[in-house]
């Protein structure tokens, strides 16, 4: 840990060093010259509170709707790869998962305006819910959340912001077509008994929506649509593994796996509500319904694929009691249930239903002098029916904690503000616990420093807890009813610099963990149990900067190093040491229709990892861990936007530009098919 603070103390000094000549008057300037980097951006996800992004104690990411529609994004995994260090997603036997400066997606709490999302998949939600089309911004917040959020937010937040209405009418409607990842099937004859499986196999890479928005009077109301869907396709290994027994002195070659790694198909809709409304000055209030329905399609010819729905509705009302302090109370469900679906006939069978309630009570003042007080008091029930709990049995479980929190933030000075807060969560089964924040930010324009200290907190899932499955005769997974709660400690520490050309920034960061929870490999690796380890850490230093090289041109560049410390002598998380993004943008002269240009690359190191197998020695079969390398890579997309009037606007890419396949595919490398091509077009009014 000295290491790691020595070394961003020397980022900062540096920092300071090279740009010690920018006077006040830079600063000025720059506010002159309109908000290139946002840093008036209001943001709400780091103190709850609407706050100038350049005020937040807590460094937070924004990532604008102008950002995604000029670059022709739909995917959000693609798109926080490629904007966020220390971010990556990976294709695992049970879908997607997500690791977030070394912790995985238990630690990581995704949001839809401020509120949870059910689903969950070994901590994953269903990300296809996550639609691009409806954003008006994304805010990421990394570190331990956990005294605003709760349980999840050990590792940080990620908030999707949607759009609400502006003017009195607007709509848009959208399309976007790629090239096909794989062609499984040249013909399907009428009669052919697979007929359908073979289709939904070839879908179309297509994106589509349409919303139509509005305000009259004191009402505003949207309406989204967003259809999408994907092609299945399969991978082949080109080259054979290499197991590296350290402890032994051994290394085995296996030849080259014949077996394919296959990535599900898909197609989803997704259809939203929201509703706003101000009868009174002095009262607000708020509704959403949003309905979404996905089915995945896998090379099984069985005639059975996966089909998810969920129905996530909720509603708000704040009072203003006077300028000065408000009060709010909102209400949030989420339905989501997965399905075998029958091909062949008409009927699917329920498989799994997660459902969550959070009812929440807010008070918010600004009538002391200098501070800003938010007080919550909130319930969180979740309830899992799964076939996962008990062999052949479908079983529901449930859990739920009740939580007081409240911080403070206060301004000491015009350069100096402090945030400090706490939660107290009372969980049905362990009880009370307390998680502690504490923030201080120095504004030295054009210099900002941020110190902040937090304890994160995570109760152990339903399946954690109670899980009793057999994989198909492959392997077992035991929950473990004795599992506590898992806590950590975050410290970090950052420096940001921002004037009209250059914005800067260098966090440092470590995190302690303590009763971390992990799936431990046992029995010859025939049975998973999840268990408490004992203590974990993991060290850090991130650096984004921002680039204005002349008017029209902008650079984007961000690094992330990660360290973690072995447990046991063994390496808890893959993800690599070594990752970064870069981005250039640039854009025509024009200001009506301006073309804007976008080469973009999510960067990730060469990482290795330990492995649990078995090894021959001497005639007698034991445990040992191999050791795996996994190679740099980089994927590139390029993609370009012409704006040809001020409803329209056409885009086409090439997206892993420079055709990257992994040599061996597994969990940790790379699951792209290779270069593919797309067009979009968008239109407003």
């Amino acid at each position: 840990m000295k290491c790691l603070f020595t070394a961003s103390a020397f980022v900062i000094i540096s920092t300071s060093s090279l740009f010690a000549q920018q006077t006040a008057d830079t600063a000025g300037l720059y506010l002159n010259q309109g908000d290139p980097f946002l840093i008036d951006q209001l943001v709400v996800t780091a103190t709850r509170t609407p706050k100038k992004l350049k005020e937040v104690p807590v460094i937070t990411q924004i990532i604008t709707a102008k950002q995604i529609e000029e670059r022709g994004l739909h995917d959000i995994q693609e798109l926080l790869m490629q904007e966020t260090p220390g971010i990556n997603f990976q294709e695992v036997g049970y879908g997607t998962d997500i690791s977030l400066q070394g912790l995985g997606a238990k630690h990581i709490l995704f949001l839809i305006d401020g509120e949870r999302i059910a689903g969950e998949n070994s901590g994953n939600i269903d990300y296809q819910r996550l639609n691009l089309q409806n954003v008006e911004r994304i805010e990421i917040v990394k570190g331990a959340s956990s005294a605003l959020y709760g349980s999840q937010a050990m590792g940080g937040v990620i908030n999707i912001i949607t759009k609400k209405a502006q003017q009195p009418l607007e709509a848009q409607l959208g399309l976007r077509y790629a090239s096909p990842n794989q062609r499984n099937f040249e013909t399907v004859k009428p009669d052919d008994e697979q007929r359908r499986f073979k289709i939904n196999l070839d879908r179309p890479n297509m994106v589509a929506n349409a919303s139509l928005a509005g305000r009259l009077g004191p009402m505003r109301a949207s309406v989204d649509v967003v259809r999408k869907s994907s092609d299945a396709y399969q991978l082949f290994d080109r080259a054979g593994l290499q197991k590296r027994f350290v402890q032994y002195g051994i290394t085995v070659d296996e030849p080259v796996s014949p077996k394919p790694t296959s990535i599900s198909g898909y197609e989803d809709l997704q259809a939203s509500l929201r509703i706003d409304a101000q009868p009174l000055d002095a009262l607000s209030l708020r509704g959403h319904l949003t309905y979404y329905t996905l089915n995945k399609y896998d090379f099984e010819p069985n005639n059975i694929f996966d089909q998810s729905v969920d129905w996530a509705f909720g509603g708000g009302v704040a009072y203003m009691i006077d300028t000065a302090r408000r009060i709010e109370f909102s209400m949030h469900a989420d339905r989501y249930s997965r399905y075998d679906k029958f091909e062949r006939k008409d009927g699917r069978r329920l498989e799994y239903a997660n459902n969550i309630e959070q009812p929440r009570l807010s008070y918010f003042s600004a009538a002391l002098p200098k501070q800003e007080l938010s007080l919550g008091l909130e319930l969180y029930r979740e309830s899992l029916l799964s076939d996962k709990f008990a062999a052949n049995v479908k079983e529901t479980k449930a859990q739920w904690y009740v939580s007081l929190y409240a911080q403070d933030d206060y301004r000491a000075t015009d350069l100096l503000s402090v945030a400090i807060g706490a939660r107290a969560d009372y969980h049905k089964e362990y009880g009370l616990t307390i998680t502690p924040k504490v923030s201080a930010m120095l504004m030295l324009r054009p210099f900002t420093l941020r110190a902040n200290y937090a304890r994160g907190y995570r109760s152990p899932t339903l399946k954690e807890l109670y899980m009793n499955w057999d994989h198909l005769g492959m392997f077992w997974i035991y929950g473990n009813a004795a599992l506590r709660p898992e806590t950590n400690h975050y410290v970090s520490l950052s420096s940001e610099f921002t004037n009209r050309w250059l914005s800067i920034s260098a966090n440092a960061y470590a995190n302690h963990f303590r009763d971390k929870i992990e799936g431990i490999w046992t029995a010859s690796q025939t049975e998973l149990r999840y268990t408490n380890i004992g203590k974990s850490l993991l060290m850090g230093l991130e650096s984004m900067a921002k680039l204005r090289i002349w008017q029209p041109l902008v650079v984007y560049a961000s690094y992330s190093y990660l360290y973690v410390k072995k447990t046991d002598g063994v390496r808890l998380s893959s993800a690599a040491p070594h990752s970064g993004t870069l981005r250039l943008e640039l854009s025509s002269m024009q200001k009506r229709y301006p073309t804007v240009l976008n080469i973009a690359a999510s960067i990730t190191g060469g990482k290795e990892f330990d492995v649990l197998d078995e090894l021959n020695i001497d005639g007698q079969e034991v445990e040992a861990y191999y050791r795996v390398n996994v190679a740099p890579y980089s994927l590139w997309i390029i993609s370009i936007a012409q704006h040809l009037h001020r409803y329209a606007m056409l885009s086409a890419g090439v997206e892993n530009l420079f055709n990257h396949t992994a040599d061996r595919v597994n969990f940790n490398t790379s699951t792209s098919p290779g270069r593919s091509f797309f067009v979009a077009c968008t239109l407003k009014w």
